[in-house]
């Protein structure tokens, strides 16, 4: 069987050798007039050249912000200032970049291009953004005849891609210090009112103290409301702007176990604390005002603090993008790959010339045939 097989192998090729063979003259012009317009055609059309520059990310912007929220990277959330490469290849690839980069460099003119849709396209197919992991990233730009001008876009694309990253910082920074500047206005005018229903409850009752030992029931629940509090700002700020439900779940229930146990110091009593409901109605009614006013002067703080340090961060903000590996101009031209493309071209000429003398060798023998069935 394979003595069988081995035969008709060496019989098809003989069959080819000779039908090469007897067709050489034409075999012969076909690859002559083939490979030199091929080259001729490659001669002919434009040399593109790439430029590359490597960029790494520095951690310099360390904000509050970024503070109380880098437990969030393990959930997926991305912040400027944090320095995921992910983020930065979003902002090359955003239409503000590609309308910059278009207005500088004329490339509408450049690509012969109607409408921005399809400059957007180009430059698309043309910039290529790679992550090479440990927070660095090269960014190259492939443009056509003129090596110049394709290292001018790339250090364009980096200036711009700083420009953005800052703006984005800034905004994101002015952001968090109006919206801890909103909350801080809103407890001190709440603190202001329980100390003006504070003064009018003494004016009207004369309690002016209670005994010391209720100074450690206040201490407890004003440091548990202080935790609430940071935990509600954490949570309406997450919900605002990153809806991100498994984490308002996890914040919601940490806020569920402290408002719990300050019901239960409010409810038990033991030789350290004095619980609020079993004191007389006026004596409660005073160091609910008392509590109020102890929790809202520590959340105040806690807030002004905050407010300070947001203030000094949004004017901190600085670049965290160093550019590593300058744009050079190319020597070598990126594409064609003429030797390749020659290579290719020859190759299938080849097949395709064996094929067609095949088959009209094949026409020939059975023309009779062929003329019969049609």
């Amino acid at each position: 069987m394979d003595s069988q097989s081995d035969k008709e192998t060496k019989n098809n090729a003989m069959f080819f050798l000779r039908l090469v063979i007897s067709n050489w003259k034409l075999l012969f012009g076909i690859y002559a007039i083939v490979g030199i317009l091929t080259v001729i055609i490659l001669l002919v059309i434009p040399k593109w050249y790439k430029s590359d520059a490597t960029i790494v990310i520095l951690d310099e912007n360390k904000t509050s912000l970024s503070s109380l929220m880098s437990e969030f990277s393990s959930l997926g959330l991305n912040f400027a200032g944090g320095g995921e490469v992910a983020t930065y290849i979003e902002y090359l690839h955003t239409n503000k970049m590609y309308d910059r980069l278009n207005e500088e460099f004329g490339l509408a003119e450049v690509y012969k291009a109607e409408y921005r849709e399809d400059v957007y396209e180009e430059i698309f197919e043309n910039l290529i953004v790679t992550d090479n992991e440990n927070k660095t990233f090269t960014i190259s730009y492939i443009y056509k005849e003129d090596p110049e001008k394709a290292a001018e876009i790339v250090d364009f694309l980096y200036q711009e891609l700083d420009k953005i990253a800052l703006e984005v910082d800034k905004a994101e920074a002015s952001n968090f210090r109006t919206y801890i500047e909103n909350y801080y206005r809103d407890i001190q005018n709440n603190l202001n009112a329980d100390e003006d229903s504070l003064a009018r409850f003494q004016t009207r009752t004369g309690i002016l103290d209670l005994e010391a030992q209720l100074g450690v029931t206040i201490s407890g629940l004003a440091e548990l409301e202080k935790e609430r509090i940071s935990l509600e700002i954490e949570r309406n700020y997450v919900e605002n702007a990153f809806q991100n439900p498994s984490r308002i779940n996890e914040i919601e229930s940490r806020i569920k176990a402290i408002t719990d146990k300050i019901e239960q110091l409010k409810s038990t009593q033991n030789n350290t604390f004095v619980a609020l409901d079993y004191i007389p109605e006026q004596g409660a009614d005073f160091l609910r005002l008392r509590r109020d006013i102890l929790v809202g002067e520590k959340v105040s703080e806690f807030l002004r603090l905050q407010y300070e340090q947001a203030l000094l961060d949004e004017q901190k903000i600085n670049s965290n993008l160093y550019l590593v590996d300058p744009p050079s101009v190319p020597e070598k031209r990126y594409k064609p790959q003429r030797t390749r493309i020659l290579f290719i071209v020859m190759f299938f000429t080849v097949l395709l010339s064996l094929f067609y003398i095949r088959a009209d060798l094949f026409y020939k023998n059975n023309q009779q045939a062929l003329k019969e069935l049609l």
